[in-house]
């Protein structure tokens, strides 16, 4: 698998994370707009922030990398922060997604 698959395949998995956050979100768009677009917000944020630290754990020389790069003026740090993002997001998929095919085979 080329960089690039791999790339594509993270970003589609992390896709997946962030629509079932807003799936779950969308019911309290019943009570109003404000209150959707908050507890989607507020979901969103949340979900991003978890799967950048998870990224961030993960990548630890690209994020070194970057630091000195930043340091030199060079430094990419919003290109970082997405890879971050979606290499965390892949993980996490890849979490719920054997968590529930364990729970499957024993059913």
């Amino acid at each position: 698998m080329s960089v690039s698959e791999k790339q594509a395949e993270e970003i589609l998995k992390t896709g997946a994370i962030l629509g079932v956050v807003n799936t779950l979100a969308a019911p309290f768009y019943w009570f109003g707009a404000k209150v959707g677009l908050t507890v989607s917000a507020i979901a969103n944020g949340a979900t991003l922030y978890l799967m950048h630290e998870q990224g961030k754990d993960e990548r630890v020389i690209g994020n070194s990398l970057n630091k000195v790069g930043t340091f030199f003026g060079e430094g990419k740090p919003i290109e970082n922060g997405t890879k971050n993002i979606t290499r965390g997001g892949a993980t996490l998929y890849n979490e719920v997604k054997d968590g529930v095919e364990k729970i499957a085979c024993k059913i």
